[in-house]
Formats: C-alpha cells, sequence, structure tokens
C-alpha cells in the first residue's frame, strides 16, 4: 500500500475524533497524530528504521518531524488511538467487501516479536531490552467466505493471563452492534464474566468448559 492511501485512509478514520476533542491550554500539536500513525504504519510495512522512514517520505509530506520528535511521538501515541484505529478500518473493511459476518472468534497467540516484522522500529539499547515473545488476545470478525478481520487486540508479556487480555478487549467493542450469530472461543477462556458479559449482548456463546 503506498504511503499517500495510508495516510488518507488514517486521517479520514481519526477525524471524527479530532472534532470533538476540545482545545486544552497549551500549543497545539505541530505534527498532528495522524501524519505520525501514517509514518508508523508504513515504516512497519516496509520494514523501515525511524530514520529511513523519514527519508522515504520526504519528498511526500513538505514538513516532517525530526528523527528525535517522530520517535518521541511514536512512543507517546495512546494506546486506545491506536485501538480506535484498528477497530473503525475492521468496520469499513466489513462494509466494503460486503460478506455477512458468521462470527466472532477470540484466539490467545504468543509470537517472537521478529517472526513478522524486523526490530528496526526499535533504536539502539531498546532491541536488548525486548523480551523474546508477547501474548496477543485478538477478537476477529469471520465472515462467511471464511475470512478473518482483526477487530480488537489487547497485548500483555509471555505468560499474560489471557482471560484479562480478553476481559480487555471486550470493553473495546460493542457486541450488540455486530450483527453476529456466535462467539467462538477455546476452554482457556471459560471465564464466568466473559460468559455472562457476551451472553447480555444476545449473541450465542461456544466456549469449551475446562472439566474440573
Amino acid at each position: 500500500m503506498k504511503f499517500k492511501k495510508i495516510i488518507k485512509i488514517t486521517k479520514s478514520i481519526l477525524r471524527e475524533k479530532s472534532k470533538k476533542e476540545k482545545k486544552g491550554k497549551g500549543r497545539p500539536k505541530e505534527y498532528p497524530d495522524y501524519l505520525i500513525i501514517s509514518l508508523f504504519l508504513y515504516q512497519i510495512l516496509k520494514g523501515y528504521s525511524y530514520r529511513e522512514v523519514l527519508e522515504e517520505t520526504k519528498d511526500i509530506i513538505q514538513k516532517l518531524p525530526s528523527l528525535s520528535v517522530y520517535h518521541y511521538r511514536v512512543k507517546a501515541l495512546p494506546k486506545s488511538l491506536l485501538q480506535k484505529l484498528i477497530h473503525k478500518t475492521a468496520i469499513i473493511i466489513i462494509k466494503k467487501i460486503k460478506k455477512k459476518v458468521s462470527y466472532l472468534i477470540a484466539d490467545g497467540t504468543g509470537f517472537s516479536f521478529d517472526d513478522i516484522y524486523p526490530l528496526k522500529y526499535l533504536r539502539g539499547l531498546e532491541i536488548r531490552k525486548v523480551q523474546n515473545h508477547i501474548r496477543i488476545v485478538p477478537i476477529s470478525i469471520v465472515t462467511e467466505d471464511k475470512k478473518r478481520i482483526v477487530l480488537c487486540a489487547e497485548e500483555g508479556e509471555a505468560y499474560a493471563s489471557e482471560i484479562k487480555l480478553l476481559e480487555r478487549a471486550l470493553k473495546n467493542i460493542d457486541i450488540s452492534k455486530i450483527k453476529v450469530h456466535s462467539f467462538i472461543a477455546d476452554k482457556g477462556f471459560d471465564s464466568i464474566k466473559i460468559m455472562e458479559d457476551i451472553a447480555k449482548s444476545g449473541v450465542e456463546l461456544d466456549i469449551r468448559v475446562k472439566e474440573t
């Protein structure tokens, strides 16, 4: 995907947030969040370092942050903002492909950082401080043609509780507003609270319960 396309999509999704934000005290941000997020998404997509992505996009964007400012802004991005971007992007994709949603699925996954993307987005000593693995619990939409679209996700350390991560992920979405028949998860997610919360939304549960 081209950088201009990423900027267009990100800016459109985050526009609603910027309209609702009240002007606070102090100077406004010199570089908007959508620009920083777009740069970072493009950086990860291409496997660039912080320096490389700024060099690559300097002819596209007239005013770019310095390397130190860009690095600081990426580290300071609110997690809630990134989660909103994932969620809204998923909804846009669903509407665009016009496929019926069959069910939601929660899946706890452990993977190495470097399995998918190189560690170029980290700087210097940061690479040596990164743990080998993290755990992510995404909630994905599965369409009628078996395509998966990530709706939201929560991350933790390698041995973080999948139940706690799923509880946090569920707070980011309103299942009742998604036309879905059932919610599927393995027996690692057989939490009474989780099952009660999902049942309240009117969605059928398909979570295996551990034998006692």
